[in-house]
């Protein structure tokens, strides 16, 4: 219901109501070689961390509704980086069908990952998870 949901989103600023702020070092750590999956791409966060991954040199995966207007923001990134580890594929987390195609697409595209990291763009908040596999990622485990 709308009341619950104002009640999470409250609970949510009030929690993570302190500023997170990353250290230089850390902002400035090569990622080559790492594979980051970000959703909301085409603006906001989103759109901040694939710059701040590309300036670092990781490879993106910018899971998006609209690929092309994630491919047009991509170029742009890939000429303001010098980053060419910068994809689009196409995924609507509303459908079981799409996360399974990004799926089959992520994998046939992919192979010997070990460690992926998605960020996903939820209430304004992102939430990041590592997983650690070294199995292609299937429903059943990602």
């Amino acid at each position: 219901s709308k009341k619950r949901l104002k009640l999470f989103h409250t609970i949510l600023r009030n929690f993570m109501a302190k500023e997170l702020i990353c250290s230089k070092e850390t902002l400035q750590r090569d990622l080559s070689g790492k594979i980051y999956i970000v959703t909301g791409t085409t603006s906001g966060i989103g759109l901040a961390t694939v710059k701040q991954l590309a300036r670092q040199s990781a490879t993106i995966i910018c899971a998006s509704r609209n690929v092309e207007l994630a491919r047009k923001i991509g170029a742009e990134i890939i000429e303001e980086t010098s980053n060419k580890n910068i994809h689009n594929l196409l995924l609507e987390l509303d459908s079981l069908d799409s996360v399974r195609d990004f799926i089959k697409v992520f994998n046939s595209a992919t192979t010997n990952i070990e460690t992926i990291r998605i960020l996903s763009n939820i209430l304004d908040y992102f939430l990041i998870f590592g997983i650690e596999s070294k199995e292609p990622c299937t429903t059943n485990n990602c």
